[in-house]
């Protein structure tokens, strides 16, 4: 995620044009305000470049333009999504499920995945998209913390998870290994945008 000098459409964009532009605002605030005051500092176009920078990592690059233009090549998971997690883990005998909640907050450059178990919490440490074999996929490690209530039945752990957009249904489905020896699968589906911090 982020910006990628080695990729030619982000060279373009952030080492061509925002630079460009950036240049010929401050050039043209500089001309067009020729007093300004002494205890402010005139528009240089380092700042003007970061507020360009600022505006597309949080908001322009979810335009579709931008895609067809390959600078940005993964979906946009904002927002929050319900579904199932099916464990290997078994209890009497049984392999666990379970609902869950993913919450992701994701700019151009960032992403952020909690996930809400009616036993557990978890956060993401780092994550990043991977293209493998011609499919996004979103891999991240979290932490996970059990609930007060829950500890008996299940410890604190760290696992990966690995999961993709199906774009057609607006679903995420993958797969996830942790440090307790267990791995599963689970499928999402879209519930809001608005992110709720809880189960």
């Amino acid at each position: 995620m982020g910006v990628n000098f080695s990729k030619s459409s982000h060279l373009f964009l952030f080492g061509i044009i925002i630079p460009l532009v950036s240049l010929s605002v401050s050039s043209a605030l500089f001309n067009f305000f020729t007093k300004w005051p002494n205890w402010l500092e005139g528009p240089s176009p380092l700042l003007i470049y970061s507020i360009i920078f600022y505006l597309f990592d949080s908001y322009l690059w979810k335009i579709d333009i931008f895609r067809q233009l390959g600078i940005v090549w993964y979906p946009d998971l904002n927002g929050r999504w319900k579904g199932r997690q099916r464990s290997s883990h078994q209890e009497n005998g049984q392999n666990v499920s379970g609902e869950g909640r993913l919450e992701i907050k994701q700019t151009f450059s960032k992403i952020n995945i909690s996930a809400y178990y009616g036993r557990s919490n978890s956060e993401s440490v780092i994550a990043d998209f991977s293209d493998l074999n011609g499919e996004v996929y979103l891999f991240y490690t979290y932490d996970n913390d059990p609930s007060s209530l829950k500890t008996g039945t299940m410890a604190k752990h760290r696992g990966t998870s690995k999961i993709k957009k199906l774009p057609k249904e607006n679903k995420l489905s993958g797969c996830y290994w942790n440090s307790l020896s267990n791995f599963g699968e689970m499928e999402y589906e879209f519930e809001q945008k608005d992110l709720l911090g809880r189960f």
